[in-house]
């Protein structure tokens, strides 16, 4: 209170008397101070803890777990979630809000063009301060029905190749600034584990640039190393 009244009473006369002023000081004083307390940190681990605990709870009878199954499985317990037949719609973000994927109206990362090209697609948009501790959670909506998951560990393999890369916060600076079209995802309830396989026949004009970017560094990179070969 000792700072709010300070900030009102240097405030301009006009503003003094302002109950309104008065309430957005307040409100900025009071997050400064949650901040400081370092709140967020015990609120990210109770969050997970809540979804873990939520998928143990009620595994039996649960109405998402088998509403979206689909039998072809890319590995013993995942389960194809995306796309699905059931009208559940799909959200995966970090704790900040920031989604995991996206639409082409969530995004920047597209041109014009590409966004009315792929206005029906699902895109992988990685937060850029995505890191190996970003606690991620799925979020599966049918109604007013929501399920939410908490997710281990997230994997990314492209369509019609085998090789499966774990997302860490070393791989995840290839995807922080482009948009990849996401051609399936698979979830496995047992392990917290999210596989999102990735169409590889789309490259954004922004990805295009960057592998340009990427080639000259290192034919570069190579015309100096030659130099002492």
């Amino acid at each position: 209170m000792k700072d709010l009244d300070r900030i009102v009473a240097n405030a301009p006369d006009g503003f003094k008397n302002n109950p309104k002023f008065k309430e957005l000081v307040d409100k900025m004083i009071k997050d400064k101070e949650k901040e400081s307390r370092n709140w967020l940190s015990f609120l990210l681990i109770d969050f997970k803890f809540y979804c873990k605990m939520k998928i143990n709870t009620n595994r039996k009878g649960q109405l998402m777990e088998n509403a979206i199954v689909k039998e072809d499985k890319i590995e013993k317990d995942f389960k194809q979630i995306y796309p699905n037949n059931n009208d559940v719609r799909i959200r995966i973000e970090t704790v900040k809000n920031w989604p995991l994927i996206s639409k082409w109206w969530q995004t920047r990362r597209l041109t014009i063009f590409e966004s009315i090209k792929e206005r029906d697609s699902f895109l992988l948009t990685i937060d850029e301060d995505y890191t190996d501790n970003s606690i991620v959670s799925m979020f599966l909506t049918k109604y007013s029905q929501t399920q939410c998951y908490g997710i281990d560990n997230i994997y990314i393999m492209t369509k019609g190749n085998d090789e499966i890369i774990r997302l860490t916060e070393e791989i995840s600076k290839d995807y922080k600034t482009i948009a990849k079209k996401i051609d399936k995802i698979y979830f496995n309830m047992k392990t917290l584990r999210l596989l999102i396989v990735i169409d590889n026949n789309f490259i954004s004009k922004q990805e295009k640039k960057l592998l340009e970017e990427k080639a000259k560094k290192e034919e570069a990179k190579n015309s100096i190393e030659a130099l002492f070969n």
